[in-house]
């Protein structure tokens, strides 16, 4: 599809600008989120390469952290480009991040480490990183909220999955 194409693949995998690239991670989360992207839970396409994503802005954040990283369709990465997703999105990274804790993959020690030695104690720093960015994406009293709303989800976006079924 020809939206899909308008990047360049360097600069889906983030080797631009300053960026590191995580394009090594990318074949674990395809194969971890089951080939299904992260925002939309609709198959990852075909003839897409789809970017290495950070859930909660890295520009705000400033790290790679592993924790943060998914894979998710580029129209899904770049709608969300500058606004924050609402908790329910957090509370999925939360498990899914659980769920590689109770695997025997790399990533696990790293999670730990970043957010914390107790299932308890990483929800709460992972919402505190939540916490952080929406404020830092608040502004005149206003959180700039994914398409507007705290409680979109684009799993549940009936005419986004048909948009996309069509391209």
């Amino acid at each position: 599809p020809f939206f899909l194409r308008k990047l360049s693949p360097s600069r889906l995998m983030g080797a631009t600008a300053g960026i590191p690239d995580l394009s090594d991670q990318r074949e674990f989360l395809i194969a971890y989120q089951g080939n299904i992207c992260f925002l939309c839970g609709q198959p990852l396409l075909k003839d897409e390469t789809a970017p290495v994503e950070h859930l909660l802005q890295r520009d705000i954040l400033k790290h790679d952290k592993e924790w943060n990283l998914t894979v998710s369709h580029e129209i899904c990465n770049r709608d969300k480009l500058d606004a924050i997703v609402g908790e329910h999105y957090i509370e999925k990274l939360f498990f899914r991040n659980e769920n590689i804790i109770g695997s025997n993959h790399p990533w696990k020690s790293k999670i730990i480490k970043d957010l914390g030695k107790t299932k308890a104690k990483r929800r709460k720093t992972l919402f505190y990183h939540y916490n952080n960015v929406k404020t830092a994406l608040t502004h005149s009293g206003k959180t700039n909220y994914w398409m507007g709303n705290k409680d979109y989800n684009r799993e549940n976006d009936k005419f986004f999955h048909r948009f996309l079924t069509i391209i």
